[in-house]
């Protein structure tokens, strides 16, 4: 088929290239002549699956292919290509990966030692003028020769006559293979590129009673791959995999396999698969390059929820005297359900973050915190830390030390709570203790957390207050 070399104005500050065209002879295949399929699989960690599937017309014998639209940033080792329509008549068994792109310094690169054009305009005589120069360096300031002068730097236009074979407009692949048999077939090919990620964002509204809540799940895909992907099936992977340089084929081979498995299943929702999770995206989208596109994964509503407080103290000093009048302990508030059928839900939440609304009394809708979650499968409990209480103060303090000989001691604590609001409130208080302890005495009962943390569930009554004391044995 006959290829055509193009003009190529290039803009660089007040310099111009004008580059003549050419024709040349070639047998080189264009694969791009119809895009018949389209999946675009975005993983997480600034990774993604393409399946490509164009339309070619082959002929029996050896030939080569060009496959071009593709990333700047794709991983060529990753490529895979097959013929759908005839895999045991088609065999790539040569591939080329061009990436050397046209830019102006590199243009110049190639001209240092060889005659060049300026063209520069006389504005006072109101006619063009045009020089003959022999550029002698392209680093940093440019240096010319002209007649018998040496020129540092020259006001005009660069002229080249054409752009050197070895340069690309784009990034393309170039295939040598063997076919068997004539006639349009199905390519598809496959690959892993850098540059598109996704990440999950959440809108919870909670209702006024704060007992119920409604849930949506959107993705955010960002692509700055270096090439546009039109109308294509988008899915997204939730869960981290594993990548190692050295290994890329071997990960790459997973990811296809996948893909392969599953991109012409239209309905949308979650599926699971080996040990991550796949969103198909309903209907097909265009993931324009350097662009964002959101689309929604999943809407759950009438989801039970609980409002709890939580006071954590840090780690306490009970192996000394702390001679303080009391410290303020943070009262954080969380929003926690279920994630279960039970509850409307019982979906995977891939980790992202959480933003609450609530509507106020006049219908306003208000922000009231944000967290962020980590992957969250079926059947666990969400809690969302959004903030901390206004109206709920919590003091602790110590109320009595002593050394009881030269590795242990004793502490008695003392946590004071104060409810300012209009109703009933019921705060968890944990401790954190370090050593190895004993709790002596307690003003009421605790639950032991872990190794080194114990939990006190406190009712607080409407404008009331309430104290709880415990002292602790520890040893060293």
């Amino acid at each position: 088929m006959l290829l055509k070399k193009h003009i190529f104005p290039i803009f660089v500050l007040s310099i111009f290239f004008f580059v003549s065209s050419c024709t040349a002879q070639s047998d080189v295949k264009d694969s791009s002549v119809k895009n018949d399929g389209l999946t675009v699989s975005v993983y997480s960690n600034n990774l993604s699956l393409v399946r490509d599937v164009r339309d070619v017309n082959l002929a029996v014998g050896a030939g080569e292919m060009t496959f071009d639209d593709i990333p700047e940033s794709i991983i060529p080792e990753t490529v895979n290509v097959t013929s759908l329509t005839d895999p045991k008549g088609f065999e790539v068994f040569r591939q080329q990966y061009d990436y050397d792109l046209i830019a102006a310094d590199k243009l110049l690169d190639e001209y240092v030692g060889k005659k060049i054009k300026i063209i520069s305009f006389n504005e006072y005589h109101d006619r063009k003028e045009i020089v003959e120069a022999e550029l002698l360096s392209n680093r940093g300031s440019k240096i010319y020769r002209i007649g018998e002068e040496i020129f540092l730097g020259h006001p005009g236009h660069i002229v080249l006559p054409e752009v050197p074979e070895d340069f690309t407009i784009k990034p393309q692949l170039l295939w040598a293979y063997n076919n068997k048999n004539s006639g349009d077939q199905k390519i598809e090919v496959t690959y892993l590129t850098r540059g598109m990620s996704w990440k999950a964002d959440y809108i919870l509204f909670i209702d006024k009673e704060d007992a119920a809540a409604s849930i949506d799940c959107w993705a955010t895909i960002n692509n700055n791959a270096g090439v546009s992907y039109k109308n294509s099936k988008v899915r997204i992977i939730a869960g981290e995999v594993r990548q190692e340089a050295p290994r890329a084929m071997k990960t790459a081979r997973f990811a296809m396999d996948m893909a392969q498995a599953s991109s012409f299943n239209e309905s949308a929702g979650e599926k699971p698969f080996f040990e991550y999770h796949i969103y198909d995206v309903p209907g097909n989208i265009t993931l324009d390059n350097n662009k964002s596109v959101q689309a929604k994964l999943f809407t759950a509503k009438n989801i039970s929820v609980k409002k709890e407080y939580e006071a954590r103290s840090t780690y306490s000093y009970y192996t000394r005297s702390t001679n303080n009048e009391g410290t303020l302990v943070p009262v954080n508030v969380t929003i926690n359900f279920e994630n279960d059928e039970k509850n409307n839900l019982g979906v995977p939440f891939p980790g992202g973050v959480v933003r609450v609304y609530k509507k106020d009394a006049e219908m306003n809708t208000g922000f009231i915190g944000e967290d962020r979650i980590k992957n969250m499968p079926n059947g666990e409990e969400l809690k969302i830390e959004i903030g901390t209480a206004f109206d709920i103060i919590v003091e602790r303090k110590q109320t009595e030390y002593k050394q009881l000989s030269k590795n242990l001691y004793e502490s008695a604590w003392e946590i004071t709570l104060r409810n300012n609001k209009s109703e009933d409130v019921v705060v968890s208080v944990f401790e954190t203790i370090q050593g190895n302890w004993t709790v002596v005495s307690e003003s009421m009962s605790y639950e032991k957390i872990n190794a080194s943390k114990i939990k006190f569930a406190v009712k607080v009554a409407a404008g009331k207050e309430a104290k709880v004391s415990y002292r602790v044995k520890i040893g060293i």
